[in-house]
């Protein structure tokens, strides 16, 4: 797919012109744009003379490239004609979902279960990254939703300033399919409940 900019073929006129402008959609997955690297991307370019020309180029990307931005290959777009120069490609990034990770602007958002034993009286839980694990603290007396930030854990920055964070929403998930004796225990916990704990809802 491209998009064509300037003279059309079958324009007039003996003068040097410069070859039109392409553009193409390149799609990344996650940590292809945050490590960055090199893809390959088909592309189809009009040629001087009125024809098309088919090619697979080389795209250097940036590390932390945005979904939606654009990487310009110079002198990869339509030739030019009459002596003209070729115009440029421009990439167009479209970064596929992740399966656990959402991304916002150059933040990360992740939603990770935790154990009801886990939230009350605080643990360490090991969580994914871009680049491997982390250690993610969590403190005692947790209520489910709350949002944890894992500075610097986020997309990196192309032009070097600080990478964004990694957001971690954690959820309570309550214990299943117990015996006589786990439902017994846990109505025993019961007396911790927190006092009032729908009041809210009625004001």
């Amino acid at each position: 797919v491209y998009a064509r900019r300037g003279w059309s073929p079958g324009q007039g006129g003996r003068r040097p012109r410069r070859g039109v402008d392409v553009e193409a959609s390149l799609e990344l997955d996650l940590a292809e744009s945050a490590r960055g690297g090199e893809k390959r991307l088909g592309i189809t370019r009009p040629a001087a003379d009125g024809t098309f020309l088919s090619e697979t180029v080389s795209v250097r990307i940036p590390a932390g490239v945005a979904d939606g931005g654009r990487i310009r290959i110079p002198g990869k777009g339509g030739e030019g004609r009459h002596g003209g120069p070729p115009g440029d490609l421009h990439a167009r990034i479209r970064i596929r979902p992740h399966p656990v990770f959402r991304l916002e602007g150059r933040n990360l958002l992740i939603e990770v279960p935790v154990s009801v034993r886990e939230a009350s009286l605080g643990a360490k839980v090991e969580i994914p990254t871009l680049d491997g694990r982390a250690t993610l603290t969590i403190p005692p007396d947790t209520d489910s939703g709350r949002r944890l930030r894992l500075k610097g854990k986020g997309l990196p920055d192309p032009t070097g300033g600080p990478a964004g964070d990694l957001y971690v929403t954690l959820q309570i998930r309550v214990p299943k399919g117990l015996d006589a004796a786990g439902r017994e225990a846990l109505d025993a916990f019961s007396k911790f409940d927190p006092p009032g704990l729908r009041e809210d809802l009625f004001r």
